[in-house]
């Protein structure tokens, strides 16, 4: 019992230690092309891909769309079943997340590795 509860203790200090940044969060709505919608450092890209292509546009912030090392950033979520991904791309877990429990599911290319990056991406 002793050594139940000390691996217990032990996953959830490991767990405790991932540093999830905010950063890493999808943020507001946003119109492509309008000026200033979004924070400095932010860019207006799609949320999800639907039959009319790509909608739902949110701010997101450097680390969530530039490239970290050899990982390519996500291109748009497609949890629902109504959203598809583009030809040549499948539906991965994405490295952007609200927490460490949950992960959601972009459109990326196959071979794209798609854990959260272990350094939590680059640091301003």
């Amino acid at each position: 019992m002793r050594y139940l509860v000390l691996i217990l203790a032990l996953l959830s200090a490991a767990g405790c230690g991932l540093n999830e940044r905010d950063d890493y969060l999808v943020g507001r709505p946003c119109t492509p092309g309008v000026a200033d919608v979004c924070d400095e450092g932010q860019v207006c890209l799609p949320h999800e891909w639907s039959a009319d292509g790509p909608g739902a546009y949110r701010c997101r912030s450097a680390a969530s769309f530039q490239q970290v090392g050899n990982e390519e950033a996500p291109l748009a979520y497609c949890d629902d079943t109504m959203f598809f991904c583009p030809a040549g791309l499948v539906c991965n877990a994405d490295r952007i997340r609200e927490d460490a429990g949950f992960r959601q599911r972009v459109c990326k290319l196959p071979g794209d590795p798609f854990a959260p990056p272990l350094d939590a991406g680059p640091s301003w």
